[in-house]
């Protein structure tokens, strides 16, 4: 299943964490595709220009990767908030379905 605006994957019953795990797998991946870019031998002007691109490249992703850990960590925290509401909540209907609408 996707979520039909950018294709990703939905993951775990709708809840948001896994797919922001997901999301945190492929920014590490793309460090260590630069780091491995970064091993370079060649030397002139271009390699340098290319060294420092991917530095600076390599300084975003890792910040994207603290950012995605710190949402991820709230992620977990908002779906077993949600997981447990709509437990309640299954709960309450199913206990009124017994016991009869009041």
């Amino acid at each position: 299943m996707t979520n039909g605006v950018s294709g990703a994957r939905i993951v775990n019953g709708g809840s948001v964490a896994p797919t922001v795990a997901l999301a945190g797998e492929q920014v590490a991946a793309a460090a260590l595709a630069i780091a491995a870019a970064l091993q370079v031998e060649w030397v002139s002007d271009a390699a340098t220009r290319y060294r420092a691109a991917l530095d600076q490249a390599l300084r975003a992703v890792a910040q994207t990767a603290r950012s995605v850990d710190a949402a991820h960590s709230e992620l977990v925290v908002h779906d077993r908030a949600t997981a447990l509401a709509g437990a309640t909540r299954r709960a309450e209907v199913g206990r009124s379905l017994l016991c009869g609408a009041r």
